[in-house]
């Protein structure tokens, strides 16, 4: 199996907390193809690592960049029998909600986005703590907490779910949520204060919508 890397430049990243999304498509014919988004150029194909690029749109997240980092690198492992065609554009995004300086983030997905944040409860007593996506567009799937970003091993509800409630249990230990849409969708993800039991819906005015950070096209 062959590799083909290309390299990417990151504007400057002032903390470490953003994450890159690849949305990726594939014509493929014959063979396979399986992508990865890494800070490092990886030596050999690992099964367990690599995420099989289909014939339809998808995406995936190399999250928590580091400050320094400068470079990433999108990396193809080919089969000798692929016959097909391969593009991808990459988006850089803030990736951590907290309740200190960063409560929303506001987003724009197109179809099959699947993006992760972070973010924990940040509170010392037992208030309670949920995250929420409202706007308009498609629907969201939301799943977690889990300990780490997995692009592979992720579990998606069945259901379109715009609210989870954050564990009260060691508030300030950070925990990852990916969120998978449906189709295109304008709107926020954002922390607040209650559960979502108490949650009136996703009908709310959505406020200027911002595209991400920064877009790189390939």
């Amino acid at each position: 199996m062959s590799i083909i890397y290309n390299a990417i430049t990151l504007p400057p990243i002032d903390d470490d907390y953003h994450a890159v999304l690849v949305r990726f498509n594939s014509s493929s014919l014959n063979g396979e193809v399986n992508m990865t988004v890494s800070n490092n150029i990886p030596a050999a194909y690992n099964n367990g690592a690599y995420k099989l690029v289909a014939a339809y749109e998808q995406s995936l997240s190399l999250c928590t960049l580091q400050e320094d980092t400068q470079q990433i690198y999108v990396s193809l492992f080919i089969s000798p029998n692929y016959i097909g065609n391969v593009s991808f554009e990459t988006y850089v995004y803030p990736a951590e909600l907290n309740f200190n300086d960063r409560v929303t983030i506001e987003i724009s997905t197109k179809k099959n986005d699947l993006f992760y944040f972070r973010t924990a409860a940040y509170s010392t007593t037992t208030s309670t703590r949920r995250m929420i996506v409202e706007g308009a567009g498609g629907r969201a799937y939301m799943s977690g907490p889990f300990q780490q970003c997995n692009n592979v091993n992720n579990i998606l509800t069945t259901e379109p779910t715009y609210c989870i409630d954050l564990p009260i249990d060691n508030q300030e230990d950070l925990k990852y949520y990916p969120i998978y849409f449906d189709d295109v969708y304008d709107g926020k993800v954002e922390v607040q204060k209650g559960k979502c039991a108490d949650y009136s819906g996703v009908s709310s005015v959505i406020v200027s919508i911002i595209s991400l950070l920064s877009l790189l096209l390939i």
